[in-house]
């Protein structure tokens, strides 16, 4: 009985070490595959690198307006302060709208900036704006800018015209 333990704990112990040495294995693997992936996204320009170069004239952060709607009604902005998008040369916005904050990625093709393909924002009830700040968010997340300038902004959506300005 004692051998057949002694036997058993023997091949526990090539069994752990076997285990150990492939989790060393996978685990060296994955870190040669991530540091090649960093290695190639620095070494080649990126198409997310190449539309933050595209878009330095926009970088920054624009402060909304004016929003015109598709049917030509022209929504004024309650604050310009509360209703902003910041543009980051990494390809990401950061927008605020009124309460509420959201984040999502752009993308630059033939001179156009576009926003998404999804924005993520947190859902707190605006009582200062509601129901401007939905609006504001649901024509920002599939616009695409037309216009831009030094010191404005132009996107256009399904829903409307926003107007940013510096």
């Amino acid at each position: 009985m004692a051998r057949r333990m002694l036997r058993w704990s023997t091949v526990y112990l090539k069994g752990a070490k076997v285990l150990r040495s492939v989790a060393c294995v996978v685990f060296l693997l994955a870190a040669a595959t991530f540091s090649v992936a960093c290695d190639e996204s620095m070494a080649a320009p990126s198409p997310t690198s190449q539309s933050a170069a595209a878009a330095s004239v926009t970088e920054g952060v624009w402060k909304l307006q004016s929003f015109q709607r598709v049917d030509s009604t022209i929504v004024p902005v309650p604050d310009p302060d509360r209703f902003t998008i910041e543009i980051a040369p990494d390809g990401r916005l950061a927008v605020r709208a009124d309460c509420n904050r959201c984040s999502a990625s752009y993308s630059q093709s033939s001179g156009a900036l576009r926003v998404g393909p999804a924005m993520a924002c947190t859902r707190a009830f605006c009582s200062t704006t509601a129901p401007f700040d939905e609006q504001y968010t649901a024509a920002l997340s599939d616009a695409t800018l037309v216009r831009a300038t030094a010191t404005s902004l132009e996107f256009v959506s399904s829903a409307g015209v926003l107007k940013f300005a510096r």
